[in-house]
């Protein structure tokens, strides 16, 4: 599974490593180890999701005799756990509310995102006034 994710992230990705992702049982397993590694994700990217979209195709499949859907393989399984089950899909919609320890690295990635920012424009303007005084 390792080999699978760093080809996802080499320049080289193989005709193998996007075979095995279309295999049921490896994303399965891909997703488990997610869920163990950072569970907080796994809920609103899959779980939140699967549930989602099953109940969207429900309310398609009410519309009319023919719906179709096209849905990542990933989410197959999810939205057929989720067919038969009554989604609130309004409290999917409502985002919960951050933790404290959320707050504390939003606002510590916004001011590092603002001071590179500054750093980069400052530089830049550096930069332009050099090569401008050089020219006159």
């Amino acid at each position: 599974m390792w080999m699978i994710l760093q080809s996802l992230d080499s320049k080289e990705l193989t005709k193998e490593a996007i075979e095995d992702l279309k295999n049921p049982e490896v994303l399965e397993e891909l997703v488990r180890e997610l869920t163990k590694e950072i569970p907080s994700a796994v809920t609103p990217l899959v779980t939140e999701r699967d549930m989602f979209l099953s109940s969207s195709l429900k309310q398609c499949a009410q519309m009319g005799p023919v719906v179709v859907g096209v849905v990542g393989l990933g989410h197959i399984q999810g939205i057929k756990e989720y067919w038969e089950k009554q989604v609130n899909r309004e409290a999917l919609l409502v985002a919960p509310p951050s933790s404290r320890k959320e707050l504390v690295v939003f606002v510590g990635a916004s001011v590092s995102l603002v001071t590179a920012g500054t750093y980069l424009a400052f530089r830049l303007v550096k930069f332009a006034i050099t090569a401008l005084r050089q020219r006159l």
